[in-house]
């Protein structure tokens, strides 16, 4: 399969009516979107399944096999698949179950709402628009403002590291054993 740029876009309007952009680059052909699990881009909403939908993108002859009325488009098919969530995805206000994306569609996952963009050839945005709230409260989806995505981007490292650093400290119990003799000096 052809590796794709997905890029996802996080807007926050502020009060003040200033838009502030970021943005996370994730490069394969696709993208799996839930709370947790093994999801490639993690929301915090408790609405949104553990794993809760795919992206995915066909390169255009892949794409024309697929689908004959997206044939002409020779640039290939975004899809969105629901792995089964509870709330669903709906595209454009329909639940489907798989369907192809176009540009501009709105794509909801429980109480995110992604618009895309396919932005040329190689770039498909997400782009997540976070409505203002008032300082210091919770956006509905419990993320808190521009944080979460900085979060949310270094989880999979994050977790790695933990691991690491707690069969880093088993190994160590287990190589360098204590002696009942250097316990009973350390205990008087």
């Amino acid at each position: 399969m052809i590796t794709m740029i997905f890029r996802y876009v996080q807007e926050k309007q502020n009060l003040n009516g200033s838009t502030e952009r970021l943005a996370t680059d994730y490069a394969q052909s696709e993208l799996v979107l839930g709370r947790g699990g093994d999801s490639h881009l993690i929301f915090l909403s408790k609405r949104v399944s553990l794993v809760h939908a795919k992206f995915i993108w066909k390169a255009g002859r892949e794409a024309e096999r697929e689908t004959e009325k997206e044939a002409e488009r020779e640039t290939g098919l975004l899809q969105v698949l629901d792995l089964g969530s509870l709330a669903g995805v709906r595209v454009n206000g329909s639940r489907v179950a798989q369907t192809a994306v176009q540009d501009n569609d709105l794509i909801q996952l429980g109480d995110i709402e992604l618009r895309i963009r396919i932005a040329d050839d190689d770039v498909v945005e997400l782009i997540h628009i976070i409505k203002p709230v008032e300082e210091g409260k919770q956006h509905e989806h419990g993320s808190k403002l521009l944080k979460s995505l900085r979060i949310e981007s270094y989880l999979p490292s994050m977790r790695v590291l933990i691991w690491g650093v707690t069969l880093v400290c088993i190994g160590i119990l287990f190589v360098f054993p204590l002696s009942s003799k250097r316990m009973e000096s350390w205990s008087s």
